[in-house]
C-alpha cells in the first residue's frame, strides 16, 4: 500500500499552543480522586446546597457531614462575597490516608472520613475538612461567572479549571483556604507552631529568599510548604488592606481580569501588591512580630548534638533509646531520618555516633514505641488491595534482639502504639470505617484483642502511654485536646481522670521516666517545646526554651539526660541535655498565652461584621425529612462534564513530551464524560490531519479490574525519526478496536511502592486500503515493579527494580505470527549522594515468520540514536544510564524564567539482532543528555528540556554517527 503523507504544521502548532494549557486542561479540570473497593453499596442524601454520596455502611457519619456541610457554607461564603451552587460531595471511608479535594471538571468535593492519626492540631478533623474545601468551592465559583461563563458554552466545566489554572495559583487557594479554617473553626493549621516552623526559623535566620524560589521550591533546600507560605502572604495582604472580606474581593478582582489592568497603574493605585512586593512585606512583617517574640521569651536553650550533620536539609525524629541488655544495640538510639538526599529510613546511631541503615520506612507513620524487651513499634500504612482508596493502617515491630521486622497485626486501623512497662500489653488507636475511634489493648504475642472501648465524649483518640498501672490518653474532642487516665485493668468499666482539661494546644510524642515524669511536645506558647508533668501533682512545667522548636522527647534512665530533636535551617537534629540544665517553669493549661496574629484576624471579622459562627440545623439528621436513597452507579456512569472544539488528548497531555506531541492535539472537537465516583471515564472526539478521523475510549473499575475499550476510526498512525533534532513524521490512517483489562494489586509497604499488574488484551487493526485485511491480536503481560521514593536532590530513587513479561499472538490473512519478551530494569545508588545508577536489559523471540503486521505492539527498540525496532528471530539490548543533578543555585530571570538543576545522564546501549538465518547485527550507542529543569513565568508545574547526543557504531561511510535530539518533559 501507498503510504499517505499529510503536513503537521498546523497540529504542531496546536500541539505547542495547548502547552502552555496543560498544566490547566490536564490536571486543575480531569481529576479523580481514586478508586473505592468493590461491592461497596452507595447512598443519596439531597439537601438545599449539597447531593451528599456515601458508602451505606458510614450513614450515621454522612448525616453528620451533611449537617456540618450546612452549617459551614453560609460563614465560608459570607468572606468570599459570592453564593455557590449545589454541588456533589462524595464520601470516602476506606483509606486512612486523610485528605480532601475539588474539582470542577466534573465538578464536586471529594472527602476523606479518616482523621489524622499523627497530627493533634488538626481537631476536629470533620469541621476543619469541611471548612477547608468550602473554602475552595467558593473560590472556584468566581471563575465560573462572568466572561468565564461565556467561555463554558466553548469549553464545558473545563473552562473553570483553566480559568484557575492561570489566574488562581495554588498556594493564593490553599492559603486562604488555611485563613478560613482557622479565623472559623476552634482550630485550623494557623494556630499551629509546627507549621510556620520552616518560613519562622529563615526569616529569624535572616534567610530570605527570591519569590522564585519561596513560591516554586527548589532541589537544594526543602520547600516551602505551599499552604503555610499562602497563609502567611495572604494574611499579610489583609492586615495591610484591614478587610476581612479582602480575599472575596481578591478573587472576584482577579476573576475579572483586574489584575491585568493594574499592570499599568501606578503602586498606590493598584488592587493588590505584585507577588514581589507583597513578599517583601510579608517578609517584614512577619520577622518583626517573631523578632519581638523571640525577645519576650529570653535566652535559649541548647542541646548537646547527637546526630551528624548533612550536607543538605534533614530531619531526625521519633528516635527512642535501646535499654534492654540482652540487646546487641543496647545504648544505641533508633530513630527515624528524611532529607533532601534520603528517603524515610529507620536508622541505628551507636554509641559512638556512627549511623546504620535498618530499613526503608513510609513517610506517614507513628513514632517509634520502645518495649523492655528489645521490640520497637510503630503503625504505618500499608495496601494488598487492587482499590487505589482502600489502605490499612498495620502494627510492625524491630526486634532488636533477633535484627529481625515483624508484622503483629494484618488488614487493621490501628494507630500509635505503647507499649506497657511489663511488655505484657499494648495500647492504640483504633478508627474504625464510618465509626467513633476506640482505644485499643493487644496482646504483642499474637496481636490479639485484649479490650476495646469508644474514646471518652465521643472523641479522637491520638496517642497512649503507660505509667505504672494507669494508661494514660490523648483525645480531641469540639471542646479541645484533652489529656485523660485510667487503670488500664478496669478499661471497659473504670472512670476517666482528667489530667489535662480540652484547651487548644499540641500535645504529642508522650513519654514518660518509669514512674516520675511524663514528657511530650507541645506549642502551648507558640513555638513547639518539651513539657513535663508530675503523675502524682499533675503540675506542668516547660523544659526547654526552644528559638525554632523542640520536639519528639524521651528520657534516659540510667543518665538522668533528655533527648529530643532541636530544629534549625537544617532540619531537625538529635540532641541531648542533663536534667540541671533544663527550664523547669511552671506553667497552666487552662490559661493559654495570647496569639497576637489570630486576634487580629478575628477582630477584622469582628468589626467588618462577617459572620464567624452559624447554628447547626438538625433537621439534617432526620430520615424523614432528608431521605437516603440507593444511589445507582450503573445509571449514573455518564456525565458529560468538558468538550472543546478542537481535539486533544487529555492522557497525552498528562505525560506530555515533544517525543509524541503529535498524539496530543489537532482541529475537530472533543467530548469528555465522567461519573462522580470516578471509575467510569469516557472520551469521544473527532480530528482532522488531512483526513477525517474518529476516536472514543471507555476506561472504568469493574469488580477491581480496570477495563480500557478504545476505537479509532481512520486515524493517523505516524511513525518518527527518532534520530533526527525535531523528529520527522509520516501518516497513515488505520482502523481500530481494542480491549485491555488489568488487574492492579497494590503491595505498599515499608516505604516501596510496589505493585503486581497482569494484563490481558486484545485487537482488531487494519491499515486504510490494506489488501492483508485486518490484523486480529490477543496479548497477555505481567509486569511487576519494586521502587522506593525518589530523593528530593535525586534523579533516579536510591533503589528499586521492575520486571515485565508479555506475549502477543497475531493473526493476519498471511498467517499467524507469536513473540514473547523479557524486560526490566533496576536503580542503584551512585557514587555520591543524589547521584544513582539505572541497568537496562530485555530479550525478545519470535516462533513464527515475520509477517507484514501494521503494529505487532511488542518489539523492543534499537539502541539510541538508531531508527526503528528489533526485527530478527531472536533480540537482546542492555543500556546503563547514570544520573548527575547539578545544582543551578536557583537563578532567575525574574517573572520569567527560574532555573533549578542541571540534569547530565551519560548513558551507553548495546544490541544484538539474530536474523532467521543465525546471522547476527550488533547495535551500539554511547552519548549523554543535558536536561534543564525549570519554570517558566513563574507558573508552577516544572518543566524540563534539553537535548540528547548519540554517537553510533559504524553503518557505512554514508550514514551519518553523530545524533541530536530534542528532549522535553511536563511534570503535572
Amino acid at each position: 500500500m501507498k503510504k499517505q503523507k499529510t503536513s503537521i504544521d498546523l497540529r504542531r502548532c496546536l500541539a505547542v499552543l495547548l502547552l502552555a494549557l496543560a498544566p490547566a486542561a490536564a490536571k486543575a479540570q480531569f481529576y479523580s480522586f481514586g478508586t473505592e473497593p468493590s461491592g461497596v453499596s452507595w447512598r443519596q442524601i439531597r439537601s438545599e446546597h449539597f447531593k451528599l454520596i456515601y458508602p451505606e455502611e458510614t450513614d450515621s457519619l454522612a448525616r453528620s457531614y451533611l449537617v456540618t456541610l450546612e452549617k459551614m457554607r453560609p460563614l465560608v461564603n459570607a468572606q468570599m462575597r459570592i453564593e455557590t451552587p449545589t454541588v456533589p460531595v462524595i464520601l470516602h471511608a476506606y483509606t486512612t490516608l486523610s485528605n480532601g479535594s475539588v474539582s470542577w471538571a466534573p465538578k464536586q468535593v471529594n472527602l476523606v472520613l479518616s482523621p489524622d492519626p499523627y497530627d493533634c492540631s488538626q481537631y476536629p478533623w470533620q469541621e476543619q475538612l469541611v471548612t477547608h474545601e468550602l473554602r475552595h468551592v467558593a473560590q472556584i465559583q468566581h471563575y465560573a461567572g462572568g466572561l468565564w461563563r461565556a467561555l463554558y458554552w466553548g469549553l464545558g466545566e473545563q473552562s473553570t479549571g483553566l480559568a484557575m489554572g492561570l489566574l488562581a495559583p495554588r498556594r493564593q487557594l490553599e492559603g486562604d483556604a488555611v485563613i478560613a479554617e482557622t479565623e472559623l473553626t476552634a482550630t485550623g493549621r494557623g494556630r499551629s507552631a509546627a507549621f510556620f516552623q520552616q518560613i519562622r526559623t529563615d526569616y529569624l535566620s535572616g534567610v530570605f529568599f527570591n519569590w522564585e524560589r519561596s513560591a516554586l521550591g527548589s532541589f537544594q533546600r526543602k520547600s516551602y510548604d505551599l499552604y503555610a507560605l499562602g497563609y502567611l502572604l495572604e494574611t499579610a495582604e489583609r492586615l495591610r488592606t484591614g478587610d476581612a472580606d479582602y480575599m472575596g474581593r481578591f478573587f472576584a478582582h482577579r476573576a475579572a481580569l483586574g489584575d491585568v489592568t493594574d499592570l499599568f497603574r501606578p503602586r498606590e493605585k493598584r488592587y493588590a501588591l505584585s507577588n514581589v512586593e507583597n513578599l517583601s512585606y510579608t517578609q517584614t512583617l512577619f520577622r518583626t512580630m517573631w523578632e519581638e517574640d523571640a525577645a519576650r521569651r529570653g535566652e535559649p536553650t541548647l542541646g548537646w548534638r547527637l546526630s551528624p550533620e548533612q550536607r543538605l536539609y534533614c530531619d531526625y525524629w521519633g528516635a527512642v533509646q535501646v535499654t534492654d541488655s540482652l540487646s546487641p544495640l543496647y545504648g544505641s538510639l533508633l530513630v527515624l531520618r528524611k532529607g533532601m538526599h534520603f528517603t524515610d529510613e529507620l536508622m541505628q546511631i551507636d554509641t559512638l555516633g556512627r549511623e546504620r541503615h535498618i530499613r526503608y520506612h513510609p513517610s506517614y507513620s507513628s513514632k517509634l514505641s520502645e518495649a523492655p524487651d528489645g521490640r520497637v513499634y510503630w503503625s504505618e500504612p500499608v495496601m494488598h488491595d487492587p482499590s487505589s482508596l482502600e489502605n490499612f493502617s498495620e502494627i510492625k515491630y524491630y526486634d532488636t534482639r533477633a535484627d529481625r521486622l515483624g508484622t503483629l497485626t494484618r488488614s487493621t486501623k490501628y494507630f500509635n502504639p505503647a507499649i506497657s512497662d511489663d511488655a505484657t500489653t499494648l495500647a492504640m488507636a483504633e478508627y474504625p470505617v464510618g465509626g467513633v475511634s476506640h482505644l485499643v489493648l493487644l496482646s504483642p504475642e499474637d496481636g490479639s484483642v485484649l479490650s476495646r472501648v469508644e474514646a471518652p465524649g465521643k472523641g479522637q483518640i491520638f496517642e497512649t502511654m503507660f505509667v505504672g498501672e494507669w494508661l494514660y490518653v490523648t483525645v480531641a474532642t469540639g471542646e479541645g485536646l484533652s489529656l485523660l487516665r485510667i487503670r488500664y485493668a478496669e478499661l471497659e468499666t473504670g472512670t476517666w481522670h482528667t489530667v489535662i482539661a480540652p484547651q487548644r494546644a499540641s500535645i504529642s510524642g508522650l513519654r514518660h521516666l518509669r514512674g516520675q515524669w511524663i514528657c511530650f511536645a507541645s506549642d502551648y506558647d507558640g513555638v513547639l517545646n518539651i513539657y513535663a508533668l508530675h503523675p502524682s501533682s499533675e503540675q506542668v512545667y516547660r523544659l526547654t526554651n526552644s528559638r525554632f522548636g523542640a520536639n519528639h522527647p524521651f528520657l534516659d534512665d540510667n543518665h538522668q539526660e533528655l533527648y529530643f530533636s532541636e530544629y534549625d535551617r537544617d532540619g531537625y537534629y538529635l540532641c541531648s541535655m542533663h536534667f540541671r540544665e533544663l527550664r523547669w517553669e511552671k506553667v497552666d493549661f487552662a490559661v493559654r498565652p495570647a496569639n497576637p496574629l489570630l486576634e487580629q484576624l478575628l477582630f477584622q471579622s469582628k468589626e467588618g461584621e462577617t459572620a464567624t459562627t452559624a447554628p447547626e440545623n438538625p433537621d439534617y439528621l432526620d430520615p424523614e425529612k432528608y431521605p437516603s436513597k440507593p444511589y445507582n452507579k450503573l445509571l449514573n456512569a455518564f456525565h458529560i462534564h468538558s468538550w472543546a472544539p478542537f481535539y486533544y488528548d487529555v492522557d497525552h497531555l498528562r505525560s506530555f513530551s515533544f517525543d509524541h506531541w503529535w498524539e496530543a492535539a489537532a482541529p475537530g472537537f472533543t467530548l469528555y464524560s465522567q461519573n462522580e465516583l470516578g471509575d467510569v471515564v469516557t472520551k469521544l472526539g473527532y480530528s482532522w490531519m488531512g483526513f477525517s478521523s474518529g476516536h472514543a475510549k471507555v476506561t472504568a473499575t469493574v469488580k477491581d479490574f480496570d477495563l480500557e475499550l478504545a476505537a479509532e476510526l481512520n486515524a493517523p498512525k505516524l511513525t518518527s525519526e527518532s534520530s533526527s533534532f525535531w523528529p520527522r513524521h509520516e501518516v497513515r490512517p488505520y482502523h481500530s478496536v481494542s480491549l485491555t483489562l488489568d488487574y492492579p494489586f497494590n503491595l505498599f509497604g515499608g516505604g516501596w511502592y510496589s505493585m503486581l499488574i497482569p494484563t490481558l488484551g486484545g485487537s482488531f487493526t487494519r491499515s486504510v486500503g490494506d489488501a492483508a485485511g485486518w490484523d486480529r491480536r490477543l496479548e497477555a503481560g505481567l509486569r511487576y515493579y519494586s521502587l522506593l521514593p525518589v530523593a528530593k536532590a535525586a534523579i533516579y530513587p536510591r533503589w528499586g527494580y521492575s520486571l515485565t513479561a508479555r506475549t502477543v499472538l497475531g493473526y493476519a490473512d498471511a498467517g499467524a505470527h507469536l513473540a514473547s519478551s523479557l524486560s526490566g530494569y533496576t536503580y542503584f545508588p551512585g557514587l555520591l549522594r543524589g547521584q544513582g545508577l539505572k541497568l537496562s536489559l530485555a530479550a525478545q523471540h519470535r516462533f513464527s515468520a515475520p509477517l507484514p503486521l501494521y503494529d505487532d505492539g511488542q518489539s523492543l527498540s534499537l539502541p539510541r540514536g538508531y531508527d526503528g525496532v528489533a526485527l530478527g528471530k531472536n533480540f537482546v539490548t542492555g543500556s546503563l544510564d547514570y544520573a548527575i543533578p547539578v545544582p543551578l543555585g536557583d537563578r532567575a530571570v525574574p517573572g520569567i524564567l527560574y532555573f533549578k538543576r542541571l540534569q547530565v545522564i551519560p548513558f551507553g546501549d548495546y544490541a544484538a539482532d539474530w536474523a532467521d538465518d543465525g546471522s547476527r547485527r550488533d547495535y551500539w550507542s554511547t552519548g549523554a543528555s543535558l536536561l534543564v529543569d525549570f519554570n517558566l513565568l513563574c507558573l508552577a508545574p516544572n518543566l524540563t528540556a534539553g537535548v540528547r547526543w548519540s554517537f553510533t557504531a559504524d553503518q557505512g561511510p554514508d550514514i551519518r554517527r553523530h545524533h541530536w535530539r530534542f528532549l522535553f518533559g511536563i511534570a503535572l
